[in-house]
């Protein structure tokens, strides 16, 4: 058995590493790293190729059964609740690596190999070869297919970027050159401490090959799985990592309360005794009170709120985003007030919240819809929504030459109340398919 190649184990092996990877929400390779570290620190094996195969089967078994070795099974849990927002946002976490690896080897391919830096790429009798530090390696991969996982292609040259920290068993051998993330926000709980303690949670979502774009119904309840929340997270939100293939165990469902109280998840009744919860006559007083300095930004930053208003106007075409912050190239304005708003600010831009939503969260995510049985359609002016996003301030310019700060909204999440919109008409996406579990 070839240490140096990309893939050492054995088949049996890399099947139990695998059902452990998709259980635990780690990629193969992440299973393969840390069943190096347990061979190591449990079972003192330095170097796995010097044993035979039956012994590294056995102790894969052990690997992915026994609950309280080095390298137990970590369950995932279920958290129950509501998506309230997905940020605009989606960030590769490999590229500075991969860009840092491929100017190596751009400035000097000989050097960037001997530094352990990058492997070399080419194909030979059907086959892609490596070309590492440590030799010239025939990989599993055939040259008739889809391009190999590793494979980072630059003009004329084929790489692999290689793990260059010495501390992981992957040393030397290929990483994946991306891993997309994004972060969707969910109001709610594990399934056991739901009914005590409903917060906001920050879900991070990874994929090596795809940014994380995936629709979810936000307002519906809802179950799904990510892995334990780690204890006394030093963060404003405390945030969770999804389980692997995430999508697939999103199930829209109300059963994890008892049936009686099932009316009383409804967000119209849940939210607005929330923390997060601001009336819209009380925004201003929330931002000075709530927001903070962050070392390297001038302006205060406001705190995520969840409000709830009255649509006065929506712009369904959107402006294009001139400054280049939005991927999908547009922002959406829209305004909402209430009557409690309109009685303490009956006169001026006041007595409107201006809500600007990023694109994703329009495009792909119903933020001007609303759900009827398995539609979606669109609402009009004079809809309830609840909106959940961050709390700013914005200037305006008064006719006596002053100036004004006035409450805004960048909307992260946008919920109809479907018994509480005035229709447009039909029209809107029909498809639930995006949804793993299906709406109930």
């Amino acid at each position: 058995m070839d240490t140096e190649n990309v893939t050492i184990w054995p088949d049996e092996v890399n099947e139990r590493l695998s059902w452990w990877s998709e259980n635990n929400g780690k990629t193969l390779e992440e299973a393969q790293e840390l069943f190096t570290v347990y061979l190591r620190e449990k079972l003192g094996i330095d170097n796995p190729r010097d044993e035979d195969e039956d012994f590294l089967v056995d102790s894969a078994e052990s690997f992915v059964v026994e609950r309280r070795t080095g390298g137990s099974r970590q369950k995932t849990v279920t958290f129950v609740g509501y998506f309230v927002g997905v940020d605009k946002k989606v960030t590769d976490r490999r590229e500075g690596d991969r860009e840092a690896a491929v100017n190596a080897a751009r400035q000097n391919l000989n050097a960037a190999i001997a530094n352990g830096i990058v492997g070399r790429g080419y194909v030979d009798n059907g086959r892609w070869m490596m070309e590492t530090n440590k030799g010239i390696v025939q990989t599993e991969d055939s040259a008739d297919g889809d391009d190999p996982w590793w494979l980072v292609r630059d003009g004329d040259l084929n790489l692999a970027v290689l793990q260059t920290n010495a501390e992981w068993s992957s040393y030397g051998k290929p990483i994946r050159p991306t891993m997309w993330a994004r972060t969707y926000y969910f109001l709610g709980n594990t399934q056991d401490a739901f009914e005590d303690s409903v917060k906001l949670w920050a879900i991070r979502v990874s994929d090596p090959t795809e940014p994380p774009s995936f629709a979810v119904a936000i307002g519906h309840p809802v179950k799904c799985k990510v892995m334990p929340p780690r204890e006394n997270q030093q963060t404003d939100i405390p945030f969770v990592t999804a389980a692997n293939k995430f999508m697939t165990t999103i199930q829209y469902t109300d059963d994890f309360v008892d049936e009686a109280e099932r009316a009383f998840l409804a967000p119209e009744k849940l939210w607005t005794g929330h923390e997060l919860y601001t009336p819209l006559p009380e925004l201003e007083e929330v931002f000075h009170s709530d927001s903070k300095m962050v070392p390297g930004i001038a302006n205060a930053i406001g705190p995520l709120v969840i409000v709830k208003g009255k649509v006065t106007d929506v712009n369904r075409e959107g402006w294009d985003d001139t400054y280049g912050t939005d991927p999908t190239g547009k922002r959406y304005p829209m305004r909402i007030s209430s009557f409690a708003l309109q009685r303490a600010f009956p006169d001026g831009l006041r007595r409107e919240v201006s809500c600007l939503l990023h694109g994703h969260l329009v495009q792909s995510n119903h933020a001007f819809e609303y759900r009827d049985g398995d539609r979606w359609l669109p609402y009009a002016d004079k809809s309830t929504v609840f909106i959940f996003g961050r709390l700013g301030m914005r200037t305006i310019n008064n006719d006596d030459g002053t100036t004004d700060e006035i409450p805004k909204i960048n909307a992260l999440g946008v919920y109809a109340v479907p018994r509480l919109v005035i229709p447009a008409g039909e029209g809107g996406d029909t498809s639930l398919n995006q949804y793993g579990g299906g709406l109930k």
